[in-house]
């Protein structure tokens, strides 16, 4: 799927863009970073099924987004904003 190839890409050149912002303390270089991010996610869940019945796609998928997300949270807990 382009969708989750383009995603996947991304998710990679992000890491490799924000693992320095990270470490330099440049926490608003890193979020401006990963708001980059916005669209190829947003074209992931317009266009892929991230429950796949077959169990290495689904894998795979899951696995795409706690990558993502642990690019989030390497900047901040957002769980612990209040709601």
């Amino acid at each position: 799927n382009v969708a989750e190839e383009e995603l996947a890409k991304r998710i990679t050149a992000a890491a490799e863009l924000v693992q320095p912002l990270i470490k330099e303390g440049d926490y608003t270089g890193t979020l401006r970073a990963l708001s980059t991010l916005r669209g190829p996610v947003d074209k992931f869940f317009d266009d892929v099924m991230v429950m796949a019945e077959d169990d290495k796609v689904r894998g795979n998928r899951l696995r795409m987004l706690t990558d993502l997300g642990s690019l989030f949270l390497d900047v901040a807990d957002i769980s612990r904003l209040p709601s």
